[in-house]
């Protein structure tokens, strides 16, 4: 978790672009800046006989920050997965991953801006599969909304191949 605060950041739009940030996540005056970032990873489980030191059921992984929203694009992102291997019947070494992100932007940044973009979220969803030690084939599956309002929605289908030697 972490924060910086200033009494002199000022706007991104306006004419001034100094940035004096001072670390740390004190509680101060009502003109300070400020933006606030966390990040947790839950093990869901182990198993009972593991074929890789990474034995989990799956993992949950969160990233969530605030900012003022007179100061940054952003005034809140969201986002939160789900991960894991192992969860076929034989396929120990076959892992996967499904994902989701919001992001919300600023209402503070003027005309130009707020009439053309609004907030993004998306979500992805992937399974890696291991055809041999050194080849592993991962179709990849997303779902964006863009924050520019006229663009739709984007629904995107991949396949990755890596091949280590």
């Amino acid at each position: 978790m972490g924060c910086e605060y200033s009494t002199a950041y000022t706007s991104p739009f306006s004419k001034s672009s100094s940035h004096p940030a001072v670390s740390g996540c004190p509680s101060g005056p009502k003109n300070e800046k400020f933006k606030v970032a966390g990040f947790s990873a839950v093990a869901l489980g182990k198993k009972k006989t593991a074929p890789a030191p990474r034995g989990e059921y799956g993992t949950v992984v969160s990233i969530t920050g605030l900012a003022d929203d007179e100061t940054n694009v952003s005034e809140r992102f969201y986002s939160i997965g789900l991960g894991g291997k192992g969860i076929i019947e034989g396929r120990d070494n076959d892992t996967f991953g499904v994902g989701y992100y919001h992001i919300d932007l600023s209402d503070k940044l003027g005309n130009v801006i707020s009439d053309r973009f609004g907030d993004s979220d998306g979500i992805e969803i992937f399974y890696n599969i291991e055809v041999t030690p050194s080849i592993h084939i991962t179709p990849d599956f997303q779902i964006i909304n863009p924050s520019n309002e006229s663009i739709d929605t984007a629904y995107v289908a991949g396949m990755r191949v890596k091949i280590d030697f």
